[in-house]
């Protein structure tokens, strides 16, 4: 899967470009604060329908305007090139077409251009909150499977409900009825979420491993799923296991007015030799940690869907040392889009294209083939 265009209209601070992509390396140079990163933003809102950064839309609007655009080309291996085009207003109107044809549901967009993102926020994967580990495999699931986009959406929607039937007890005013149709809705919903999570780890889990230990230089990593429910049963138990906690934490949950179990207070724990990540990995191990992961995703994503997703590098190489840097490098395939962002200007990968940025402005050179 290759990005072959891009045209990005009042998005941050570009206020219109037109960018042609290297079907390999492309290097985005340029002082802190020019827009490097922003570019990789337009680019993974059409691919996420959000931005990595978790960043509203309004925020991603230009400023003094009135609404920003972004459209891609896309080529497939075995599937027809399609184009992707995005609208956002300042009404809170947000506009999807795929090939000319307007989209109303967003898990249809998700993933149609799949890619990894690597960023510095993603350092909070190992040593932030949960919600940001969770986030992480949801973004990583729906692009690899619209089912499961379409899925947490629907749980998201009855957690909220529930979550609003609930507060009416704490008020003095609550259904039993309509909280047992919450309650049920919610069970079949997030016991399938749970299930095919614990399935989607068991596969990208050996691959993550595995590009730790290259990249690290041996050293062992272990992942585990801390579900609220017993680890490691099957999906019939996992709703039994569900239906019953809930009617144990029913009179405490009617006090507070929130759903306090479900996929949605879910966690993953990460280990570097026996240790765990949060709270000894340096920062050096947990960048790496991190790569594992992304790289274990487009792994997964070759073997399942027969092509490599774009892969997206936000200052990747800092605070790598050069052992770790040149391992990174040595990973990157002719195959694999890639984008990097760097503040060194003489940066030079021998292939692909360099952009310099300054300011929402771009200037484009063709790196050295030889």
């Amino acid at each position: 899967m290759k990005i072959k265009h891009l045209i990005i209209e009042n998005f941050r601070n570009y206020q219109y470009q037109q960018i042609d992509w290297d079907d390999q390396i492309n290097i985005i140079c340029g002082l802190n604060a020019q827009g490097k990163s922003n570019l990789l933003e337009a680019i993974s809102y059409l691919s996420l329908a959000t931005s990595f950064r978790g960043a509203t839309s309004e925020k991603m609007l230009r400023y003094g305007c009135d609404c920003f655009f972004l459209e891609g080309k896309i080529i497939r291996q075995q599937l027809p090139p399609l184009t992707i085009t995005a609208a956002w207003s300042n009404d809170k109107q947000r506009k999807w077409k795929i090939n000319g044809v307007v989209q109303t549901k967003i898990s249809s967009v998700v993933g149609l251009l799949h890619t990894v993102i690597f960023a510095p926020e993603d350092l909070l994967i190992i040593k932030g909150a949960p919600s940001l580990r969770r986030r992480f495999l949801d973004m990583q699931m729906s692009q690899l499977y619209p089912e499961y986009c379409s899925l947490l959406i629907r749980y998201n929607q009855i957690l909220r409900q529930r979550n609003s039937c609930l507060k009416d007890f704490s008020y003095g005013n609550g259904n039993n009825e309509t909280l047992a149709v919450w309650n049920q809705q919610l069970v079949d919903a997030g016991s399938q979420i749970i299930a095919q999570r614990q399935r989607f780890l068991s596969i990208i889990i050996p691959l993550a491993t595995k590009y730790y230990e290259d990249l690290s230089g041996g050293e062992q990593l272990t992942v585990e799923y801390k579900s609220f429910l017993a680890q490691d049963i099957n999906d019939k138990d996992i709703k039994l296991s569900f239906e019953q906690l809930l009617q144990r934490l029913l009179v405490i949950e009617k006090q507070r007015g929130v759903s306090l179990c479900g996929p949605h207070r879910d966690d993953i724990d990460f280990y570097i030799n026996g240790e765990v990540a949060r709270c000894y990995a340096s920062q050096g191990q947990q960048r790496t940690l991190a790569l594992s992961l992304k790289f274990a995703e487009l792994e997964l994503s070759y073997q399942q869907k027969g092509e490599y997703p774009v892969l997206l590098l936000d200052d990747v190489l800092s605070e790598l040392d050069q052992r770790r840097q040149a391992r990174l490098l040595q990973l990157l395939d002719n195959n694999i889009q890639t984008f990097i962002t760097d503040t060194d200007i003489s940066f030079d990968l021998r292939r692909g294209q360099r952009l310099i940025v300054n300011n929402g402005q771009l200037s484009q050179g063709r790196v050295n083939n030889e």
